[in-house]
């Protein structure tokens, strides 16, 4: 069955559904799920600082085997 399917099933089963005491565990759980998307780590500036510590000379420079791809000048 496909997902798109599935979901909407159980949406109909939620309007549907007459039980407060399970309505109200579905209502945690979507507490719980909007409460998780909403949390994201926060990123400091420099966190990476110190983390390259060496560049070759010819960093820069076009590979070998690569100059066709390369603008002409």
């Amino acid at each position: 069955m496909h997902s798109e399917t599935k979901k909407l099933e159980l949406i109909q089963m939620i309007l549907t559904l007459q039980d407060e005491e399970l309505l109200a565990k579905i209502n945690a759980l979507l507490s719980k799920y909007v409460a998780s998307k909403a949390q994201k780590p926060v990123r400091k500036f420099g966190f990476a600082k110190g983390l390259i510590t060496y560049v070759a000379p010819d960093f820069d420079e076009t590979p070998p085997g690569f100059e066709d791809y390369m603008p002409q000048a």
